[in-house]
């Protein structure tokens, strides 16, 4: 490809090929720049989103009883040592919405890798 072509050029001292592939490689930047911001910032408004919803559904379980029973948070403040029950909520689902993220996007870039092979 366009590796290839530019460093023969550069091995070869092909000053014209050279510097088309100089412009092919700027080129190439200047069109994959912004979708990779894009996909970035994508990328992150989703996982914020995803946040958010787990966050507030698990904190609304945690804070309200189901049933006429208790809530968790009631018979955790009576019985638990527990410190901070509502950030480690908070904590979990970052970790959890991280994780996830990551293996989705490394599933997905395997298999675009296994069907462009």
């Amino acid at each position: 490809g366009v590796q290839r072509d530019f460093m023969t050029a550069l091995q070869a001292k092909n000053i014209e090929k050279f510097y088309a592939g100089l412009w092919t490689t700027g080129g190439l930047i200047l069109l994959l720049s912004p979708i990779i911001a894009i996909h970035r910032y994508s990328a992150g408004a989703l996982k914020m989103h995803w946040r958010a919803f787990l966050t507030q559904r698990l904190a609304q379980s945690y804070l309200s009883g189901s049933d006429g029973c208790q809530s968790a948070f009631y018979r955790l403040m009576l019985t638990s040592d527990i410190d901070n029950p509502d950030q480690r909520i908070c904590q979990d689902v970052a970790d959890f919405v991280e994780t996830m993220y990551s293996i989705t996007q490394d599933l997905i870039s395997t298999t675009m890798s296994v069907m462009g092979f």
